[in-house]
């Protein structure tokens, strides 16, 4: 996609923002919240014991890892989806 079909696509005007800004928030935000990727994913595979939950550690990463993208191209929101 071009710049200005992005910016089209998210109404960056209407919110007075631009590419530019969006990438950089965007960048940001995954340095920011990427060790969640690995911790969250620990934390909800075993109880409090340390008994094991019967999550799967590598489905809770790939749920965290594809959703939140998908949540913020499809639907045009900034959310970031975390396993918890």
């Amino acid at each position: 996609m071009r710049a200005k079909n992005i910016a089209t696509f998210f109404h960056l005007q209407e919110h007075q923002s631009n590419v530019r800004i969006e990438l950089l928030a965007g960048v940001t935000t995954f340095l920011s919240m990427a060790y969640i990727l690995f911790v969250q994913p620990a934390v909800l595979s075993v109880d409090f014991a340390g008994k094991p939950t019967g999550l799967n550690p590598s489905a809770l990463f790939l749920v965290a890892l594809f959703f939140s993208p998908l949540v913020a191209m499809v639907g045009g929101y900034a959310l970031i989806t975390a396993p918890a």
